[in-house]
């Protein structure tokens, strides 16, 4: 596919119109938003960002956030059209402290940029951005003012071409990159997804669902799993598809695509504890489905 290879060997963008974004203001913030969220938003110096989740004093998720962190403000880029609920959640925590919560999505919108001349293209678009891999490239997700959009794009297409759904998507599965409502939904906890590495901080102290998320490393195990599947020549099968081993029932497919990168079909599902281990053998209707390492394509 044309808009695949356009990442592989130069850069792409496209528009995150599922990105909502919040702005937290006041001089608590930074206390504040290090008690709402998953990662250590204390650590992350101004200018930088960090990938994190929102979750529940149950310890599964409300939504995924990348924290970027500003001198006077922290904005929360909420993935999956969660972020008026984020901001329901997130606002029910608002108590004596000083802080201002407001949802920004309306005049904000997220584009990001791919690829090995992604920073180029980034340079010419004059938008605040942060390093966001989202391809296995590299690449950038810069804020941008909606009535500045138009302009920004027309910056970003001197260097970058514009990639579409199907190829952000198929990018997406070849790096194994859960996203929300797919891999991750208000039913799952951070190690599930194998998001705990990179969305949560063991060290930082207390933040809601906390407890449980510490417990379930500590005391227990997760009963599933994302895995990753090699569906060979077989056709990509749809989300919530079953997957078995023998007659029973042990998964689903969350996500499916076909490679252009590998030539065969992926695919990423959810799958029970006891049939995890690549290599083992499962099927998806017709297809015979192997159990594969994420991610599939090894970031350049």
């Amino acid at each position: 596919m044309d808009d695949v290879a356009a990442i592989r060997n130069g850069a792409g963008y496209w528009i995150l119109e599922d990105v909502g974004v919040l702005c937290a203001r006041g001089k608590d913030r930074l206390s504040w938003a290090n008690g709402m969220v998953t990662c250590d938003v204390l650590a992350i110096p101004d200018g930088g960002s960090h990938s994190a989740g929102i979750v529940n004093p149950k310890g599964k998720f409300v939504a995924l956030v990348d924290v970027w962190r500003d001198p006077d403000a922290i904005w929360l880029l909420i993935e999956g059209g969660r972020a008026a609920e984020a901001h329901r959640v997130l606002d029910g925590y608002l108590v004596m402290e000083e802080v201002e919560l407001t949802d920004r999505s309306a005049e904000l919108v997220v584009v990001t940029v791919q690829g090995s001349r992604a920073g180029e293209a980034v340079n010419d678009a004059a938008c605040p951005n942060r390093m966001k891999d989202r391809s296995g490239a590299r690449g950038f997700d810069l804020l941008v003012p909606r009535d500045r959009l138009a302009n920004v794009v027309q910056s970003l297409g001197r260097c970058a071409s514009r990639v579409g759904a199907e190829a952000a998507e198929i990018l997406r599965v070849e790096q194994g990159l859960p996203a929300w409502g797919r891999e991750v939904s208000e039913d799952v906890f951070p190690q599930e997804a194998h998001l705990e590495d990179s969305h949560v901080s063991f060290t930082k102290g207390c933040y809601v669902g906390q407890e449980t998320v510490v417990r379930l490393r500590d005391r227990g195990h997760a009963n599933r799993f994302v895995v990753g599947l090699d569906l060979g020549e077989f056709e990509p099968p749809g989300q919530g598809a079953q997957i078995r081993s023998g007659d029973a029932v042990v998964g689903t497919i969350t996500s499916a695509v076909h490679s252009p990168t590998l030539r065969k079909s992926i695919a990423m599902a959810m799958v029970k504890r006891a049939h995890v281990e690549p290599g083992t053998l499962l099927s998806v209707g017709e297809a015979q489905a192997t159990v594969v390492s994420l991610p599939f394509v090894q970031p350049r």
